[in-house]
């Protein structure tokens, strides 16, 4: 198996211990919904309901979603999408092995930032 399908399945691990080991129920239902968006991506893939692209390494399917008129085109952007992940996948695995399910990094020129979800609940979005 490679390594980033290791990954995916570590981090789904994660999020399936979170949903058992939840202490109240607004913890339990954010890492459920986690967890169904990425079994989300991965049926989606499967069955072909959006523009799927095996990894060379034979891995996980990485799901892209074509915008229309995004001015570039289908390799350019498969080409991007490559690119991000290839420099994601050290921080990724970085975060996997130093904290949890709820720190994320955030990367700007000059800066990366650590930062935890310590709470969160969905709010309305306005159509």
């Amino acid at each position: 198996m490679d390594m980033n399908k290791r990954m995916w399945n570590r981090h789904k691990k994660a999020l399936l211990d979170g949903v058992r080991n939840a202490t109240d129920s607004d913890m339990q239902a954010r890492f459920t919904e986690l967890l169904v968006n990425m079994v989300e991506q991965e049926v989606m893939a499967a069955t072909g309901e959006v523009d799927a692209a095996a990894e060379k390494s034979g891995g996980i399917c990485a799901v892209q979603i074509t915008v229309e008129n995004a001015g570039k085109s289908s390799e350019e952007m498969q080409k991007d999408f490559q690119e991000i992940t290839e420099a994601a996948m050290p921080m990724l695995e970085y975060l996997n092995k130093h904290y949890d399910p709820h720190a994320s990094a955030v990367i700007t020129e000059g800066r990366v930032t650590i930062v935890r979800d310590e709470i969160s609940c969905p709010l309305p979005v306005r159509d």
